[in-house]
This record gives C-alpha cells, structure tokens and sequence, in this order.
C-alpha cells in the first residue's frame, strides 16, 4: 500500500475537520450556508465510512479524525480506539500496539515540512498476520 503525503492533503484534511466540527454551532445570519456545509460534511463522511477502501485522515496536529471501515478491515483496530490518537513518526514501532499503527499512519518530517511525497507503508494486522 502506498500513502500519499503533502501539504494540500493537510489542509483538506483541516477544513473537513472543521466542517463536521462547525456543526450546529451557526449564527443566525449564517445559518443557511452552515447548514449546507453540515450537510456536505455529513454527506462526505457518509461516504467514506462505507468505503472499502482504506481511508484515513489526520489533523494539521497529526490526530486521527477520521478512520474507514476498511482501514478497520485491514488493520484489525477500530475507529473508536483510533479517533483522537495522536500519530508520531517511529522508525521501530512496538508491533501490536495502537502506538505502531499511528506510526504507521504519520507523514514522514518531510511531508511535514512541506515536500509532497509517495511512501510504500507496512504494517501487520493488529492479530499479527500480514495485512
């Protein structure tokens, strides 16, 4: 499996947090646009929670919004014990753990300094069978 990892992918990854974070919080005179947004918000996660595909995303501080069912299907963890995790970048992770699947997760420095980059990631299903 290949992670694509960049600076836009960040940003996106900030204002859909901030759109599901943002619901039910619009003032008066914003209350039309903020519930289209919340709408979509929805709607988008909607979506990626029925994804097979394995679909994750992180805050601009490297924690876990967002966890598929298909990362859970191929991890063995599910989103309640990832969501709100926080991902660092480990070389050696401790095989099994919440914290190796985080460290699976995390952009390399590279990407967060701003270099947009393809990185082969492997991980072991949380059971310890190749995933």
């Amino acid at each position: 499996m290949k992670t694509r990892f960049g600076q836009s992918a960040a940003a996106a990854v900030d204002c859909v947090g901030a759109a599901i974070t943002e619901f039910g919080t619009s003032k008066s005179s914003q209350e039309n646009r903020m519930a289209r947004r919340s709408r979509r918000a929805a709607s988008a996660e909607k979506t990626l929670e029925a994804a097979a595909t394995p679909v994750f995303l992180l805050s601009g501080q490297r924690v876990v919004l967002f966890f598929s069912a298909g990362c859970e299907a191929l991890s063995g963890w599910t989103s309640e014990q990832l969501v709100g995790e926080r991902c660092e970048y480990v070389s050696d992770p401790e095989p099994g753990s919440i914290s190796s699947l985080t460290a699976t997760l995390c952009p390399p420095p590279e990407a967060l300094e701003g270099t947009c980059l393809s990185v082969p990631v492997f991980f072991a299903h949380r059971e310890g069978r190749a995933a």
